[in-house]
């Protein structure tokens, strides 16, 4: 696994939470975000307050600055392009959301876990299925069942249904300490 890896966290009760959500990666198809916007569409039919932040950059930025206005939903979305410190949006936001159609190992979620802020992802081919533990420390909603994901991304935000210590447990296990041991114990174990 890829180890979760943050530098310079600032006190983590030190930010409250405000009512959003956020989006970190690559602005690319992989990560299904026309999806995402769709998703949110259907979020703001029962919650129009919410926010979606999108940070990162890639080559369907302004696509799906268009869709988010075509969708009607501009006003709720807020493209943060490239962002040197992502920890602080993780501290504020009430979930981090993936799309994806398929991963690798996302750090984003680890990073997330490892800041005490719950996940919301599609249980795409590799990745998010080893790292969320549904219900402790996010969901893993079937793949494409947009319906779904938009009540879990409801219900995340509405009611205080995950312990942020809880979550941050769920991170231990991919600490940069535990990752270096294992890789070193498959190292000496292959001479």
């Amino acid at each position: 696994y890829n180890p979760a890896i943050i530098s310079k966290v600032p006190e983590k009760n030190s930010y409250e939470k405000s009512h959003e959500i956020i989006y970190v990666g690559r602005l690319e198809n992989q990560k299904g975000l026309d999806n995402l916007l769709n998703i949110f569409s259907m979020v703001l039919t029962k919650d129009d307050s919410l926010i979606l932040r999108i940070i990162g950059e890639g080559s369907l930025f302004q696509k799906l600055i268009n869709l988010s206005i075509s969708l009607g939903i501009n006003n709720n979305v807020v493209f943060e392009g490239y962002q040197k410190n992502i920890v602080p949006y993780y501290l504020q936001a009430k979930a981090t959301v993936l799309t994806s159609h398929f991963e690798g190992m996302p750090n984003t979620l680890l990073e997330s876990l490892y800041l005490g802020t719950p996940i919301i992802s599609f249980d795409c081919p590799s990745g998010p299925s080893e790292i969320i533990l549904h219900g402790v420390n996010g969901f893993l909603v079937p793949y494409l069942d947009n319906t779904d994901f938009a009540q879990r991304i409801l219900g995340t935000t509405c009611e205080n249904i995950f312990d942020p210590k809880k979550v941050i447990e769920t991170s231990n296990r991919f600490h940069i300490d535990k990752i270096i041991n294992k890789y070193e114990r498959l190292v000496i174990n292959r001479k």
